[in-house]
């Protein structure tokens, strides 16, 4: 039994834990709107506090069970606004086009509920000359929770005009 949970054993599920807890914040950050300040500083309180037991414990072989907890609260919270979000009725957001970037990969920029959001979208279709003139973001959201939106859909559409 002690065999199987050597240092060296326990320092390779660590690794893996910490990358899967990486990839499920990434894949939480793409898919959901929080306008709420209060959520990200609940994350990194919690991510303070996991990172400091951590180093406390660590010499006495409980390692991993931190990284444990952060992988189960990343993945039970994520699953579930996800699962949650499934059956809600979909809204439609119209918000102006603040900006976009094409280096490496296309993003768009634009502000929903006094908040700033840069997302992955692709350009390869429209005139970048006068983009943010001529073009809306559509959010099509879903709002698992207050001040928490998910991202089923976004698009450009045109403006319309509104001069006499």
């Amino acid at each position: 039994m002690k065999a199987l949970f050597s240092k060296v054993k326990l320092g390779k599920l660590r690794n893996f834990l910490s990358l899967l807890l990486i990839m499920g914040c990434y894949v939480i950050y793409q898919r959901f709107l929080v306008v709420a300040y209060y959520d990200i500083g609940l994350f990194i309180v919690v991510t303070v506090v996991a990172v400091l037991y951590d180093k406390l414990i660590a010499s006495k072989g409980f390692d991993a069970i931190v990284n444990n907890a952060c992988i189960c609260w990343t993945v039970v919270v994520g699953l579930s606004l996800v699962l949650r979000s499934y059956y809600l009725p979909e809204k439609i957001y119209k918000v102006p086009l603040d900006g976009f970037s094409t280096f490496r990969v296309d993003h768009i920029y634009f502000s929903f509920k006094g908040r700033a959001f840069k997302r992955p979208f692709s350009l390869s279709d429209y005139d970048l000359s006068d983009i943010c003139k001529q073009y809306d973001v559509e959010l099509y959201l879903k709002e698992p929770l207050p001040a928490v939106y998910y991202i089923s859909g976004m698009s450009l559409c045109k403006k319309e005009n509104t001069t006499k």
